[in-house]
């Protein structure tokens, strides 16, 4: 049973309670702070710095390995977002396991509040995970373990405090999810030797439920993003004109342009309008999103969308397809995998500046009795051609008209899903295969049972 550690100081007393009240197996305690198990003994890891492999590891005691695990997730309060929560639930089966989601935005410094600091420290990790590299002094002081970076949906320069990691990168190593993002990694990180390189794939701990007769035609689960990144050149512009309705209309022209074919621009039209071709570029990504969703609403689509951002922004460039939100509260895994066998068909739309990879959302599909419907990525097929062609699309045109032809054939959906669940075992996209390989990788000492130690602390307050 999942033993729930919840601090957040945007809550109150008695809102804490309520939830916990809801929670099966908490004990619910006055105060800001709830911690709902004893520490076990200390652990230690020595030279984990020779090759690849970590030869070596001396344990104070004969107790199992500690896991930290950092991520950085606004969006989301008291339950785990479905990756996070299979990752979490994997490592819990052999390891003691803290969670921690900090509040931080990419790029910055990450402060953590007095008492996260404090648990991590006591916690005394044999192996950091931070992804996007959520760290800051204090933690690389207070441990003394391997960090194993892992970038999720980003690249190295826009990690957080990047002069940490060079500062301290006889500590750590590096995974990225596909070959290609690796590469363009090493060009990026040149102190890292490659062997600190590590292919952590996608991955998934969900099941297939072929018993069950789905009645959604099409779902998709992700997030809205509106506001094209706060503060670049292309929101303040639109800010800056709200109340000029004759400004608007040029940079809606100019965008409309710039949607047919982005190469069209000039320097002269950047200048002008004081935004940058990659303002342009993700408001483009985002909104195809929203328009290929809008498209194929008519043929039973049910959304479970995050929205993020401002839709009085965008309803100044274009008027936002409410259709196609429906809920913004399906996170867990579990909540996700009922959605998916749920589903004739998942549809998963990648945003343009996910170069080389694709959502982690995909092996989650794919792994149920769902089928996968994917706009195009080489990356799928790198990954999964030797198992399934899955069906991809370029535009929403092409996700209307597939979409069409898999909801009328019965036989070919359930092949494609087959498959897609042969391609999730044999090519080993699941969590436990990750766990695994980082077990062998970092040496780190796994005992099964269920008194294995879990705490989740939630994002804190920035200072």
């Amino acid at each position: 049973m999942y033993k729930i550690l919840f601090i957040n100081s945007l809550m109150t007393d008695q809102s804490k309670r309520d939830f916990l009240k809801k929670t099966a197996g908490a004990t619910i305690l006055a105060g800001t702070l709830f911690a709902l198990s004893p520490l076990p003994e200390k652990l230690s890891i020595k030279n984990y710095l020779s090759n690849k492999k970590i030869k070596s590891l001396s344990f104070d005691s004969a107790d199992k390995s500690r896991i930290l695990v950092i991520f950085y997730s606004p969006y989301f309060s008291y339950k785990l977002l479905a990756y996070y929560d299979q990752l979490s639930k994997e490592l819990y089966k052999n390891f003691d396991v803290l969670i921690v989601n900090s509040f931080s935005s990419m790029g910055k410094i990450c402060d953590f509040s007095h008492e996260t600091l404090e648990k991590i420290k006591n916690f005394k990790p044999d192996l950091i995970i931070s992804f996007n590299h959520v760290m800051n002094n204090e933690i690389y002081q207070s441990t003394n373990c391997p960090v194993f970076l892992i970038e999720a949906d980003s690249y190295p320069h826009t990690f957080n405090d990047i002069s940490l990691m060079k500062k301290n990168a006889e500590r750590i190593w590096f995974g990225s999810i596909t070959n290609y993002r690796i590469s363009r990694a090493q060009s990026m990180i040149d102190y890292l030797n490659k062997d600190r390189f590590i292919l952590f794939k996608n991955s998934t701990s969900m099941s297939p439920d072929y018993d069950k007769k789905p009645e959604i035609n099409i779902s998709f689960i992700g997030t809205i993003i509106l506001n094209i990144f706060n503060n670049n050149g292309l929101t303040t512009l639109i800010h800056k004109n709200l109340s000029n309705p004759n400004k608007l209309k040029e940079i809606k022209k100019i965008i409309d342009q710039a949607t047919l074919n982005i190469d069209s621009l000039t320097k002269d039209d950047f200048e002008k309008f004081e935004f940058s071709y990659d303002d342009i570029f993700r408001y483009i990504s985002f909104m195809n999103r929203i328009n290929t969703l809008d498209n194929i609403a008519s043929l039973g689509l049910k959304s479970y969308c995050k929205i993020e951002g401002d839709i009085n922004l965008l309803n100044t460039l274009q008027d936002f397809p409410f259709s196609v939100v429906q809920n913004d509260d399906i996170l867990n895994a579990k909540d996700n995998e009922n959605i998916y066998n749920n589903s004739k068909l998942s549809i998963n739309i990648i945003y343009a500046h996910a170069v080389g990879n694709y959502p982690w959302r995909i092996p989650d599909i794919m792994a149920t009795s769902s089928c996968l419907v994917s706009s195009k990525t080489s990356a799928l097929d790198d990954d999964f051609k030797k198992w399934v062609d899955i069906p991809q699309f370029s535009n929403k045109r092409e996700a209307y008209d597939l979409c069409k032809k898999l909801l009328e054939n019965n036989n070919l959906r359930k092949e494609i899903s087959l498959k897609s669940n042969l391609a999730i075992k044999e090519g080993k996209f699941t969590f436990k295969d990750r766990v695994d390989e980082l077990t062998e990788i970092f040496n780190l000492k796994a005992i099964k049972n269920n008194d294995n130690y879990f705490e989740y602390i939630n994002f804190q307050k920035m200072k």
